[in-house]
């Protein structure tokens, strides 16, 4: 059995018997060929009997066809582009199915940007601002196209051009929720990526959600929750960074309100702030792509956000043309989009960077008054 074969069938057999998947692979022994899995799928019992069953339906050449129709692309643990962050949970899928544009792992930093579904108006505007400087930063914005916090982390890193990955408890081949379908259509249009480690046609179920969360947690470099209930699902993906290491930063929201004790929580026990484009993406980390081609508003805006020429003080954007060897109409456009996220400011002709004092402004607590 070859190591592509291998993974996805353990793939398909823990999308529906997780445990039973999880027992096969601690044991090398059984897995090497077809005879020895059906023989350790005989001694698991009755589960193993269905297991056993459910596999001649959902055969690797069935999911293939699948991932051929849908446009699903197998990265399995064998690919080189196969995560290798993902090798530091505890048990880390055996294959990843994936649509878009997966980013370069070593090229970028990661950030997952996480919190409630139904947040607050500031809490989603909070997660949009500090998604877009991370990706102005050159960062991968990831989250899990949930309501809220995660749809809003998303569609700030779009309005920046950055690259953002969803990723989801279900098959990839369409939006889950369903109602977030416009915004999974524009990370694909847009050049970022879907992932799950389900193959198509699984349904979400409860208990996938959390199981999920520990591959945010372990793409990120770090994970920043923003606006987070007690109980919150938002504070699985915070178990698994702190299990694997990675830092945890809190957006401070109003204390008073229910939605935010979660996160003020992770604060009062000693979780980093995230204010500053710096909590989110260290200058050492940055990664700006070249500036000497720009041919797109979305990347010219990620140009923007990351030069170092913006400071306090306003730069014509005739000049600012001049140094980026970009078209002014496209230049204005970018302007505007990191203006609408309140991450530069034209002032007197001139485009200056609102830094770290503006995103404070700009972000600030969450408000129990907004809707």
């Amino acid at each position: 059995m070859s190591g592509s074969q291998l993974w996805l069938r353990f793939s398909i057999l823990a999308a529906s018997f997780p445990a039973l998947a999880r027992a096969l692979l601690s044991d090398p022994r059984h897995s090497q060929s077809h005879e020895g899995w059906e023989a350790a799928l005989l001694r698991a019992g009755e589960v193993g009997v269905r297991a056993s069953r459910y596999l001649r339906e959902m055969t690797p050449d069935r999911v293939r066809d699948e991932c051929r129709e849908h446009g699903v692309r197998l990265i399995s643990r064998s690919d080189p582009d196969y995560p290798s962050r993902l090798l530091e949970t505890g048990s880390p899928p055996a294959m990843l199915y994936a649509r878009g544009q997966w980013p370069h792992e070593a090229s970028q930093s990661w950030v997952a940007i996480v919190g409630s579904r139904s947040a607050v108006a500031t809490g989603r505007r909070a997660a949009r601002i500090l998604a877009g400087w991370a990706g102005v930063r050159g960062a991968v914005v990831v989250s899990g196209l949930a309501y809220g916090i995660d749809g809003a982390a998303h569609l700030g890193a779009l309005q920046v051009g950055a690259p953002t990955v969803a990723v989801l408890a279900a098959g990839v081949e369409r939006a889950t929720p369903r109602g977030q379908s416009r915004l999974y259509d524009r990370i694909l249009h847009e050049g970022g990526a879907v992932v799950s480690e389900y193959p198509p046609g699984t349904e979400a179920r409860p208990y996938r959600f959390p199981v999920r969360n520990r591959i945010i947690a372990a793409l990120a470099h770090r994970v920043v929750v923003v606006e987070a209930r007690e109980h919150s699902g938002a504070l699985h993906t915070v178990d698994h960074a702190l299990a694997m290491g990675r830092p945890v930063l809190v957006h401070p929201a109003d204390g008073l309100r229910e939605s935010a004790r979660g996160g003020n929580q992770l604060i009062q026990e000693g979780a980093e702030l995230a204010l500053d484009p710096e909590d989110l993406v260290p200058q050492a980390e940055s990664f700006f792509p070249n500036r000497g081609k720009p041919t797109r508003v979305s990347q010219i805006s990620r140009m923007v956000g990351g030069l170092p020429q913006l400071g306090d003080d306003p730069v014509p954007v005739d000049e600012l043309s001049r140094i980026m060897g970009a078209e002014p109409g496209l230049l204005r456009a970018a302007i505007a989009r990191l203006e609408i996220l309140g991450l530069v400011r034209l002032e007197a002709g001139g485009v200056r960077s609102v830094g770290a004092r503006g995103i404070r402004q700009a972000v600030g607590p969450c408000k129990s008054g907004a809707a």
